[in-house]
């Protein structure tokens, strides 16, 4: 279990709102404290909470990425907008103040300043389907984590007060210290994660060995490394973290859908398909997994069902380009050209660089008779194809 995902908050700091900067940025101060006891370490208190402060910062910056009309096109919930402000600010400034309570007791007050460019959330809307779920899921099971990690830190630090013997301080040592090692491993995580987003794979796997070495519990850096190695089409390593991911959390959709993805890779289509179906069965609002089921049912001819996985990934995910160009290629091979064209034209107002998707609705027009129109669009795929 990860027991230390969040400093515990002794008291949730308040929150400062500092002047825009200008029409494109937005600054936030956040104030957060954290209690140690004698038991812990002084570093890792330092870092709780500033997590603190962070989360409070958060908390005022999602009120503003919720007011953004350029979201009013995006099905975007409650989760999706708390996922996507922790992933686009940037710190600008961390300040952290001890304060003496007792020879016994010791407590930080943090103070972080944050920064949103208005650019970032459109990038992030940009992301594919499958990351962004990868995302919002993790984050949900951090934030489910939380409320168990204040109820253990807090029963900590009453035992604290009481423990009397020898054998029992060594026992709150050795919890404390167990404790921290799982702090540091969510620490190598989220730098893992910020490397994976840059596509640096075989960087962010040595993070997310690092956080396995400090938490082998830690289902989501099994999966978050399968990740990379599928990235890297090393897919029987992948398929092996995957495994690892699920045998820690049997309920994890996210990493069903990755293993099926996977099996795609490697065209092990019965394997794929289970493996889809049951991050469905986990989680209906899985839209990588309607996404990679719509992928198998394409390569094995089932054009009826590919549309269908294709209606409910855009039911989710109505922004994904790649979902439209798919289809279409499913509307293209039952010969219903016209609908094939409007969503190939979907994906390009989506994504004006998808090469494939000129190339398919040049295909299109063609078997349609629409030769002008073809050759514009086949031009513009090789265009495309150069840069």
């Amino acid at each position: 279990m990860l027991r230390n995902l969040f400093a515990a908050l002794m008291m949730l700091g308040i929150l400062l709102v500092a002047p825009t900067v200008n029409a494109a940025v937005e600054t936030y101060t956040g104030i957060g404290e954290y209690t140690m006891s004698e038991y812990e370490n002084q570093k890792i208190a330092h870092q709780r909470a500033q997590a603190n402060a962070e989360r409070n910062a958060q908390e005022q910056a999602g009120l503003f990425i919720r007011s953004q009309s350029r979201l009013e096109n995006f099905k975007l919930t409650q989760d999706e907008i708390i996922t996507m402000t922790a992933g686009i600010i940037k710190i600008l400034n961390v300040d952290i103040e001890p304060f003496i309570i007792d020879k016994h007791t010791l407590k930080f007050v943090a103070t972080v300043t944050v920064k949103i460019d208005t650019a970032e959330i459109d990038r992030w809307l940009e992301k594919e389907a499958q990351e962004r779920f990868e995302l919002v899921e993790q984050n949900k099971e951090l934030r489910r984590k939380l409320e168990e990690q204040e109820r253990e830190i807090a029963q900590l630090k009453a035992q604290s007060t009481t423990a009397t013997s020898d054998q029992e301080r060594s026992e709150l040592e050795q919890k404390f210290r167990q404790a921290d090692e799982e702090f540091t491993a969510i620490q190598k995580l989220e730098k893992g994660n910020k490397l994976r987003e840059l596509k640096k794979y075989r960087e962010a796997i040595a993070d997310y060995d690092d956080a396995i070495n400090f938490d082998p519990t830690l289902a989501a850096a099994y999966n978050n490394r399968g990740l990379c190695y599928n990235n890297l089409r090393e897919y029987n390593r992948a398929i092996a973290d995957f495994n690892k991911a699920i045998e820690l959390e049997p309920k994890y959709a996210a990493a069903y859908s990755n293993r099926g993805w996977a099996h795609i890779d490697l065209e092990r289509y019965d394997l794929a398909m289970a493996d889809l179906n049951e991050a469905l069965k986990l989680n209906s609002k899985c839209a990588p997994a309607y996404y990679n089921r719509g992928l198998v049912y394409l390569r094995l001819n089932e054009y009826e069902r590919a549309l269908a996985d294709y209606n409910k990934t855009l039911e989710y995910d109505p922004n994904s380009s790649a979902a439209y160009n798919n289809r279409g290629w499913a509307y293209y091979n039952l010969k219903k050209y016209s609908r094939a064209i409007a969503d190939y034209t979907k994906a390009i107002e989506l994504n004006p660089s998808f090469t494939l998707a000129y190339n398919n609705r040049g295909n299109a027009y063609k078997a349609l008779g629409e030769e002008a129109k073809a050759q514009a669009d086949f031009d513009k795929a090789n265009a495309l194809s150069k840069q």
